[in-house]
């Protein structure tokens, strides 16, 4: 092997790392899934909005999720965009690990090998707060972590070790649940000033803690969710 072909290998091997270590951290719900639509990898965030553990959804079909309120026209329409190579965006009716039945907003996007042929899917996935589905829990389901286990294991936390208010530490199980900035002032009913204000608190109180000097602004939210999930 050549000095330059080492050289490209090497690149491509911290490229991979990077690609890897920014699918795990993002701060949003998503998954990746072979041709056939087998989950292949998930990261932290989908395994809390979708209520399952990692090693409960690897290998599963997103199928595993159908609620039963879509008819086939709809996933033969949805089959047909992903594997003529286009984007898919659309709502969701899903059940999740806690036995609810919400939407979920998702887009799909074909991931395709070196020969231009697709290979895989990589599934975003959000919860429009405006397409919230009427939910039933079901009570003898224990799977995943339920908000009231999320409550029980982090407000404790940042309650008593970070001192953050109950409205802070509700923002936080928010996050851990996969909300975004938009989705949070619709949720909580507050202007976008007034969360930023309890942003920059929970920033202070938890992620900037123990820095010397604050860290940069711009990706604080995707660090403090990333740190939120490590607490969990």
């Amino acid at each position: 092997m050549s000095i330059v072909e080492n050289q490209n290998q090497i690149k491509s091997e911290d490229l991979s790392s990077i690609l890897t270590s920014y699918f795990y951290q993002y701060p949003h719900a998503m998954f990746i899934t072979d041709r056939e639509g087998k989950i292949e990898f998930t990261n932290p965030v989908f395994e809390r909005l979708s209520g399952y553990q990692r090693n409960e959804l690897i290998g599963k079909n997103p199928r595993f999720f159908q609620s039963g309120n879509h008819d086939s026209e709809f996933y033969e329409n949805f089959w047909r965009t992903i594997l003529a190579g286009k984007e898919y965006e659309g709502n969701f009716l899903n059940k999740n690990g806690m036995g609810e039945t919400i939407s979920w907003k998702e887009r799909i996007t074909p991931l395709r090998d070196e020969k231009g042929n697709i290979s895989n899917f990589l599934c975003k996935v959000d919860l429009p707060q405006d397409k919230l589905a009427s939910v039933t829990v079901n009570p003898s389901s224990d799977s995943g972590v339920s908000s009231t286990k999320i409550k029980e294991s982090l407000f404790p936390k940042l309650q008593k070790e970070y001192g953050l208010t109950y409205q802070e530490a509700k923002i936080c199980e928010l996050l851990v649940a996969g909300q975004t900035r938009e989705s949070l002032v619709k949720q909580l009913g507050v202007h976008s000033g007034t969360l930023k204000n309890h942003l920059k608190a929970i920033y202070r109180k938890t992620i900037e803690r123990d820095l010397a000097e604050p860290g940069q602004g711009r990706d604080k939210l995707q660090r403090l969710t990333v740190f939120l999930i490590r607490l969990c």
